[in-house]
């Protein structure tokens, strides 16, 4: 283990930023068809690389959590994992400090504060750049898109990445400038004090059981490095995703411009083999017969109606005899209970503490203006770009995810009870509601 974290670091992250380097380089609007089809396909082929290793790294930092969770259990009693693997310069925690930082400059501005405060969100950008100033500030929000604009919110390439579309961040810009954020290196600091003391804490119950000592010690590091490794992957895993979208955009205009999609867009709703085969005739004849723009309107269609449907948390159902046999209390008991005390949700608790709050119910980043400082986060699951709302929220509770999943690291760096893989937790819980959230039992009290 301790060999491949090296590795990674040596040898494939180099490696993998160096080809991420060299397909920014390429000229798309230049290339032949031909060899904009052998960009993408090398593209997909890397993310399906570097998705093998997320794989392991996930699948790593779980097993080595629980690895510890049992150690801690049988030979300290009281102790929880979670304390042990907060309070670190995370990638996440690079991108909160810098959109914490963009929120400060705002307030700088008197003119620029009071746009945010009385400006409609759809409005906002555009008034911004109708002054120097304001044009000033966005530069600073281009800075910042730089460096983490390429994370994005649905690992489908139908959807634009966090760059494309930055007013995607006016709303939870607005909250952070009316003051409601806190410094995420204070809260940093915090964090660390903890870790220090909880790690102290068990060093000192184990000082006359020195063999216990290096067992924890070496569990301890182990389990840290590849829970920061596996939030770094995931970080470097989405560099692609923009290059893909902008290389099959270019294929769609080719493709458009001759007549044989309707929209751009259409792209997304075909398959390779459909796309190539056109692509290459287009390119050896001139010209191009095809139905794939009606093709692709059908399965929009059918896309969009699909997208109404309510889909099952896993396959088979959670009762299904086959989830016991996985060995995991979780999936045979997680979902909604009913009892005589009240209603709750039983989940996977990933980050201890326990709150109550406002439920606020985020189905897309169309909702994030509705999550007000203090309330509690409900949603199906995050990704990198729901990041800056765990500043905001008092508690995060999720339908799917796990140790390893964004939620439960984010989460634990800012130190909020978190549920995860409650199955229906969108379904079930209100906007508005008051709600319990036990991130140490796994419980959401309704």
């Amino acid at each position: 283990m301790e060999k491949a974290i090296k590795r990674w670091r040596a040898t494939d992250l180099p490696a993998y930023l160096e080809r991420v380097a060299s397909f920014q380089q390429f000229n798309i609007s230049r290339a032949r068809n031909s060899e904009l089809l052998t960009h993408i396909e090398e593209l997909c082929r890397d993310a399906g690389a570097w998705w093998y290793l997320i794989s392991l790294d996930g699948g790593g930092a779980g097993f080595m959590e629980n690895i510890l969770r049992i150690f801690l259990r049988k030979v300290i009693k009281d102790s929880d994992p979670a304390v042990f693997l907060r309070g670190y310069e995370s990638r996440a925690f690079q991108k909160q400090q810098a959109f914490y930082k963009l929120a400060c400059e705002a307030t700088k501005s008197e003119e620029i504060r009071r746009i945010f405060e009385f400006e409609e969100s759809s409005k906002t950008l555009s008034s911004l750049e109708k002054i120097p100033i304001g044009q000033q500030f966005l530069a600073k929000l281009q800075s910042y898109l730089e460096r983490f604009g390429h994370q994005v919110f649905s690992l489908d390439l139908f959807f634009p990445v966090l760059k494309e579309q930055p007013s995607r961040l006016v709303p939870i810009l607005k909250s952070y400038i009316a003051g409601k954020a806190e410094n995420p290196s204070e809260n940093l600091c915090v964090q660390v004090a903890q870790r220090e003391h909880a790690v102290a804490e068990v060093l000192q119950k184990l000082k006359r059981a020195p063999l216990r000592r290096r067992i924890f010690q070496w569990l301890l590091n182990r389990t840290q490095e590849l829970a920061r490794r596996r939030e770094d992957s995931v970080f470097f895993f989405q560099l692609g995703w923009p290059l893909m979208r902008r290389a099959l955009l270019e294929l769609a205009h080719r493709l458009r411009t001759n007549g044989l999609l309707f929209q751009d867009e259409d792209v997304f709703f075909l398959t390779k083999d459909e796309l190539w085969k056109v692509a290459r005739e287009l390119e050896e004849k001139g010209s191009a017969e095809s139905q794939l723009g009606e093709l692709a309107k059908e399965r929009k269609i059918h896309w969009e109606w699909q997208r109404q449907l309510s889909s099952p948390d896993r396959i088979p159902p959670a009762k299904h005899p086959s989830w016991k046999r996985k060995g995991s209390k979780y999936w045979g008991e997680g979902g909604l209970l009913h009892s005589s005390s009240g209603d709750k949700l039983v989940g996977i608790g990933v980050s201890p503490g326990q709150v109550s709050g406002c439920a606020r119910v985020l189905l897309s980043p169309d909702d994030f203006s509705k999550l007000q400082k203090g309330d509690v986060l409900v949603t199906v699951a995050t990704t990198p770009v729901w990041t800056s709302l765990f500043n905001l929220a008092s508690a995060v509770v999720t339908e799917v995810g796990g140790v390893t999943s964004h939620a439960s690291i984010v989460a634990r760096e800012y130190g909020i009870p978190t549920v995860l893989a409650t199955g229906v937790a969108t379904r079930v819980i209100k906007d508005g509601q008051i709600i319990g959230v036990d991130g140490s039992k796994g419980i959401v009290y309704l």
